[in-house]
């Protein structure tokens, strides 16, 4: 007997749904559409982030010796190169490069990004000391290791973000460029400033350039964020309505039997006969 009821309050609950789901099928569609359209608004809307990303090889020698006979100062080495990527002098000197490139993209239309970073100007100050702002932003570099080549170099990623995806791209190779001729900064006694073996930092170009997230990811996102609104409204709309829908749920509120019940016509003769 339970499980007989049970069934039918579970079957009950079920016609129910279904019954407010066509009830109020317009508001249902009103919400997903209304969640819809501002997921495709946003979508145009919002500025989104491009992240370039570039492989350099870096090669080392130590007494002669190749990296793979070094392996725990190979670890130690590579490690330090990337942090060297985001350390203060390679940021500042890249954007001091970054502001040399902007005046030369606006001094002639046939600028050309590779010509330029071959040739690096001559670095004078940096753009803290001097008042100019920060372009290339530390927060938005990121570096991580990638493989040994072979033997004697090592290949890592270095990204850019932006919100721009042409600037993303340009800020990561100029990114490198400083970190290259800074590597190469000797002193007085034409020794190493930074690295005591002879490391050779070589920028392969740009790797890829990824979208944070897409148009249709954001427009299926609400779609699924509109569903449950939706559900969550018509969930509402049930607690609240407390109307009576059965004989069962009429003789459990009286607490008697009915005798019979009468349907209501939903048709009725014409001119009131």
């Amino acid at each position: 007997m339970e499980e007989n009821n049970v069934e039918q309050n579970l079957v009950g609950t079920v016609s129910y749904f279904l019954y407010a789901v066509r009830r109020y099928l317009v508001l249902i569609l009103a919400i997903i559409i209304v969640c819809v359209s501002a997921g495709v608004t946003f979508s145009l809307v919002r500025k989104p982030n491009y992240k370039a990303t570039a492989k350099v090889v870096v090669s080392a020698t130590l007494n002669g010796a190749g990296w793979s006979d070094e392996t725990n100062w190979i670890q130690n080495h590579i490690k330090t190169i990337i942090d060297f990527c985001n350390s203060g002098v390679v940021v500042d000197r890249a954007n001091y490069y970054y502001l040399q490139w902007e005046k030369v993209k606006y001094e002639g239309a046939e600028a050309d990004l590779e010509d330029f970073i071959e040739n690096p100007p001559a670095y004078q100050t940096n753009p803290e000391h001097n008042g100019m702002a920060y372009k290339i932003a530390p927060s938005n570099i990121d570096t991580a290791f990638v493989e040994h080549e072979n033997s004697t170099s090592i290949v890592f990623d270095v990204s850019y973000t932006d919100k721009n995806q042409e600037d993303a791209k340009e800020k990561v190779s100029i990114l490198l460029c400083a970190c290259i001729e800074e590597v190469k900064i000797e002193d007085s006694k034409g020794e190493k400033v930074y690295f005591t073996a002879d490391v050779n930092l070589k920028n392969n170009g740009i790797d890829s350039v990824e979208k944070d997230i897409s148009t249709l990811s954001i427009v299926f996102v609400s779609g699924v964020m509109g569903v449950l609104l939706a559900v969550l409204v018509l969930y509402v709309l049930i607690l609240l309505d407390n109307s009576i829908r059965s004989k069962e749920e009429l003789e459990a509120i009286v607490g008697a039997s009915m005798l019979a019940t009468i349907q209501k016509n939903g048709g009725g003769e014409k001119n009131g006969k």
